[in-house]
């Protein structure tokens, strides 16, 4: 049974960023930089996914499986998700704020339960275009919190894991329902002279917080989303670009394990990667909960893979 459910999640994690990347090659006009950078994206991502598929298959799954622990874990990923969807739509905070709150006071009130309550609070960032109700973010939230269970010990310290089982679960509450993603906006490539220097500082700052200070990941990546939320009016001096939402993003790369990012510079490197990603996904899946953290996660695995390459020739 754990096998299975190991391999769901696996299967999870591989195919939401799959989805993504294909909404993008399918909608928006590539230049040949840009199409040489996707290109790049998906080969160094998939490295990633395959050195992580034979870890998995070498791992024998631990023999028990805790009903109760993981009824815990789907029921407060559901309860983050309509938490941060009311905070979001009905308190008009935004979904970048209501996460980040919502984030925050579960790292520092509820510790045990945070991970899964941050998970849903990504699939509460989707927007009333895409589920009118809290009926359809509560299963978008529940299928996220499924999605937690089964990937417990995949993909393990990589950023933006939440936000990819958060989006996977959107991607199946609209499959059951009538729902549709509404287009997202274009982003001019000059965005990214400003984006990619944020996005790599925020995913160091995060990075920071949790490995030399002592914060939790999530306590981390949250305090990264509300102080960009308080910056957004200088940002918006600079540049129309959504700015805060590009380093809310960038601190879930933050987020990863010493052992899979292994410093600052490679951090920031994988930060400034999440904003290209960002600017290369704006107009698809718009409103959809976890987008941002799909891509952080992308990006994070692009840069794990190019590390799983030149290890193995290396050891070759």
């Amino acid at each position: 049974m754990l096998g299975t459910l190991r391999r769901t999640g696996f299967a999870a994690l591989a195919l939401a960023p799959a989805i993504l990347l294909a909404g993008a090659a399918t909608t928006r006009t590539f230049t040949g930089s840009t199409t040489a950078a996707r290109t790049a994206i998906v080969l160094a991502a998939s490295a990633a996914v395959m050195a992580e598929r034979d870890a998995l298959d070498a791992v024998r799954p631990a023999a028990t499986f805790r009903v109760r622990d993981a009824g815990v874990t789907v029921a407060a990923t559901a309860l983050g998700s309509v938490a941060t969807y009311a905070l979001s739509v009905h308190a008009d905070l935004g979904p970048v704020l209501a996460s980040a709150g919502v984030g925050l006071v579960a790292g520092l009130a509820a510790p045990s339960i945070a991970v899964a309550v941050y998970c849903g609070s990504f699939v509460g960032m989707a927007s009333p275009a895409l589920f009118p109700t809290s009926v359809g973010v509560a299963t978008a939230g529940f299928a996220a919190g499924v999605g937690l269970v089964a990937a417990d010990g995949v993909f393990d310290g990589v950023g933006g894991k939440l936000g990819t089982l958060a989006f996977a679960g959107c991607l199946a509450a609209a499959a059951t329902m009538p729902a549709s993603f509404p287009s997202g906006t274009t982003l001019p490539t000059s965005t990214l002279l400003v984006a990619a220097p944020v996005a790599a500082m925020a995913a160091v700052v995060a990075f920071h917080l949790h490995t030399e200070r002592g914060h939790s990941t999530v306590v981390a990546s949250a305090l990264v989303g509300v102080f960009a939320v308080m910056l957004r009016p200088g940002f918006s001096l600079v540049t129309n670009a959504p700015l805060a939402t590009v380093a809310f993003c960038a601190s879930f790369v933050g987020m990863s394990a010493p052992r899979r990012l292994h410093s600052n510079r490679v951090v920031a490197l994988a930060g400034a990667l999440a904003a290209v990603v960002f600017l290369l996904t704006s107009p698809v899946f718009g409103g959809a909960g976890g987008k941002l953290g799909t891509t952080a996660f992308v990006a994070c695995t692009a840069v794990v893979g190019v590390g799983e390459v030149q290890d193995r020739l290396l050891t070759d």
